[in-house]
């Protein structure tokens, strides 16, 4: 093993496997098996795998189902308007306003399709008028409702996960123990490299208290 060729044995059980340092893999396992940890890191929560959890697997269904529903009924507008280029946009914190054009506004098509889908007018510019109407209002409190449902689902799995880690706390803490004196030893054989003069090997003791440890010599 790589560890054989320190002269340390100090350094040897430090960095070996199951003795000194503790055999991670099967935790590191479980989580690498229960989450994306990338998209996890951009998303800033926790995106499981799916089957991990039924409960979040169903909320994040029917968040992407909600959605799809919204860019079928933009389509449909798209369609009886006969205009391309109407998309949903934000305003103030509004999602899923449909913009269309001021050139558009008052065709003929529009105006069909304003009168049967109960469009309301919520912004105006000089190039667009922001438009809601009776089903996107629908979907997208559907859609708010779905997206508490999928944070209450996540909170439940950050749970599962946090208690999955704590019931191996002597593993994690035995691993953090053995880097922290790894750091230790490292920082001082590099100042003993870089010192440029003699330097004594210290020996560490405890105090009559069994707390603080000192360095003699």
């Amino acid at each position: 093993p790589p560890t054989a060729v320190l002269k340390s044995k100090r350094l040897q059980w430090l960095l070996t496997v199951s003795a000194g340092f503790p055999d991670l893999s099967r935790h590191l396992e479980y989580f690498r098996k229960s989450f994306d940890w990338q998209a996890s890191k951009e998303q800033k929560q926790i995106v499981a795998f799916p089957g991990i959890d039924p409960e979040y697997d169903a909320a994040l269904a029917n968040v992407d189902s909600i959605k799809a529903k919204l860019e079928e009924h933009l389509a449909e507008q798209r369609d009886l308007i006969r205009y391309e280029n109407v998309q949903f946009t934000t305003v103030r914190n509004r999602n899923y306003l449909i913009e269309i054009p001021m050139d558009v506004v008052n065709s003929k098509e529009f105006k069909k399709v304003e009168r049967t889908y109960n469009y309301t007018l919520v912004n105006e510019t000089k190039a667009a008028n922001r438009y809601t109407n009776s089903t996107v209002a629908g979907l997208v409190a559907k859609l708010e409702q779905a997206h508490d449902n999928l944070n209450s689902s996540i909170a439940g799995l950050f749970r599962v996960l946090l208690r999955v880690f704590d019931d191996n706390i002597a593993d994690w803490s035995a691993a953090v123990d053995c880097i922290a004196e790894l750091d230790c030893l490292l920082s001082l054989a590099i100042t003993s490299a870089e010192c440029g003069a003699p330097m004594c090997r210290p020996v560490f003791i405890k105090d009559s208290t069994g707390g603080m440890i000192k360095g003699v010599g």
